[in-house]
């Protein structure tokens, strides 16, 4: 039992759905329907994430030492060969259900997880550059549930996109900041490194306004306004409330505290994306 729950907190369970839930926005965005292709897009991308978050902890051993202790590589929960097993297995199981929707959707998951991986592994010490991958494969759930239809990608899927993009780009740079005293240990010398927390805050913030200020051209595509908008207007306010804080106080236990309402106001959003 202890050791399934160690899997269970290796693989960031929560952040799997919320994936695949992006994935489903992105699917029912082009045809509103429930099929066989919708249940392979979810479950592969699910998968997808769960590998690249087993990964994570097998490569980042050393800074979850500091930031997260709690970790199950950490505590030795599992060894290191019996994650690396686990994220192998859960690699060739996602490629495997992403296998019957079509050579694109095969080839974006394909490229996801070698950049997921090469994150993992060396583009974290790029400072911004790590900060703009995770955001763009975070991102491009919406841009893969599109393309498992097998129909051209609609206007309105590039712009969940880009507002994900942005949103996520600023929640990168503020996990930069969380994490700020366990990456220079491990060697890793993000934003918040080469700048101070102070800039990295101010560098997270435009991208977060940027989001907002985008997000509202959202309403128009959607036919149930009524419902869209009030849940639009909580993740807004949600990264509004982000953008003061970190303004105000960057300090890395003001990051961590902003990293989980942030992903809150991500859920927030990506169910209002599910929406017709």
């Amino acid at each position: 039992m202890n050791k399934l729950k160690a899997y269970l907190r290796l693989a960031r369970v929560e952040h799997g759905l919320m994936t695949g839930l992006a994935v489903m926005a992105g699917y029912l965005a082009v045809t509103w329907s429930f099929s066989w292709r919708l249940a392979l897009a979810f479950l592969s991308s699910f998968f997808a994430e769960v590998t690249l978050f087993a990964f994570n902890d097998v490569f980042n051993i050393e800074e979850d030492r500091v930031n997260s202790p709690e970790r199950p590589l950490v505590r030795g929960d599992l060894s290191k060969r019996e994650a690396l097993v686990f994220a192998a297995s859960s690699s060739l199981l996602a490629l495997l259900l992403a296998a019957p929707l079509g050579f694109y959707p095969v080839l974006l998951l394909s490229i996801a997880l070698a950049l997921g991986n090469m994150y993992n592994y060396y583009l974290k010490r790029f400072s911004l550059l790590g900060n703009i991958v995770v955001a763009g494969l975070t991102a491009s759930s919406f841009l893969y549930g599109s393309l498992t239809t097998g129909l051209e990608i609609p206007e309105k899927v590039v712009l969940f996109f880009v507002v994900a993009f942005l949103a996520n780009t600023g929640r990168e740079i503020i996990k930069g900041i969380r994490d700020i005293e366990g990456d220079i240990r491990a060697g890793i010398c993000t934003l918040a490194c080469q700048l101070g927390v102070r800039q990295a805050g101010f560098i997270s913030a435009v991208y977060m306004a940027l989001a907002v200020l985008l997000s509202f051209a959202s309403i128009r595509y959607f036919t149930l306004k009524a419902v869209f908008a009030p849940m639009l207007a909580i993740t807004d306010a949600i990264f509004l409330h982000a953008i003061y804080s970190i303004l105000r106080d960057p300090a890395p236990e003001v990051a961590g505290k902003l990293r989980k309402t942030t992903l809150l106001g991500m859920l927030v959003a990506i169910v209002a994306f599910t929406l017709p």
